[in-house]
């Protein structure tokens, strides 16, 4: 994808599936906000996909963040649980038991949010087989956010036939479990384009009655 022009020292471009910018020192929110507003007043399909694609890349390193300050919250806890305890003890006592506990919630959560970004980079850079063996199981323990990709990859036939019905259930089981993303917006949109067949079986799948 050749460079776009959008300001005399900005320039973008995907490169491997990836956002680049060539301005140093601005960072890829300042770039997606910068070619936002480039975008008003012009029409521009390749600029429209680069601020998709940086909008899922910053979305990634968001949630790598989050993970990151979350593991160092249960580090911090285990350690102070290993002050307390002093040693193991030759005798199962609640402080140990807690800190067994602690370990095993952080491994648990290592692995899921593992998991979760592999198929979310996998995701981003169109490797949708990839998406689908990571992001389907968790989709189905109900993993908030595998189930919005879930939406994504049934409503854009990426990787999977295209099926609004099933893209539909996706969106509203992540909205319904509480995902970050705009998963009702998602559901909104995906509704304008379904038949009303369609429309209807979703809301049958989806009803709580």
């Amino acid at each position: 994808m050749k460079w776009i022009f959008i300001s005399d020292d900005l320039q973008v471009r995907l490169e491997g599936g990836r956002p680049r910018w060539s301005r140093p020192g601005v960072s890829l929110k300042q770039a997606i906000e910068m070619v936002g507003f480039w975008l008003r007043t012009h029409e521009n399909a390749v600029a429209d996909i680069w601020l998709e694609m940086a909008g899922d890349e910053l979305d990634l390193q968001r949630r790598t963040a989050e993970i990151l300050k979350r593991d160092q919250a249960v580090e911090a806890a285990v350690e102070a649980l290993d002050r307390l305890i002093g040693g193991e003890p030759s005798e199962p006592t609640s402080a140990s038991a807690a800190r067994a506990l602690a370990i095993s919630v952080r491994e648990e959560e290592r692995g899921t949010q593992r998991k979760f970004i592999q198929g979310e980079e996998a995701f981003v850079l169109r490797d949708y087989d990839g998406a689908l063996a990571h992001l389907g199981p968790l989709a189905d323990r109900g993993h908030p956010s595998a189930c919005f990709y879930m939406g994504r990859l049934y409503s854009e036939a990426a990787g999977v036939p295209q099926d609004y019905v099933k893209a539909y259930m996706w969106f509203h089981l992540a909205a319904e479990f509480g995902s970050q993303h705009p998963a009702n917006e998602a559901k909104r949109r995906i509704a304008k384009l379904m038949s009303a067949e369609e429309l209807k079986e979703a809301r049958k799948i989806t009803s709580s009655d």
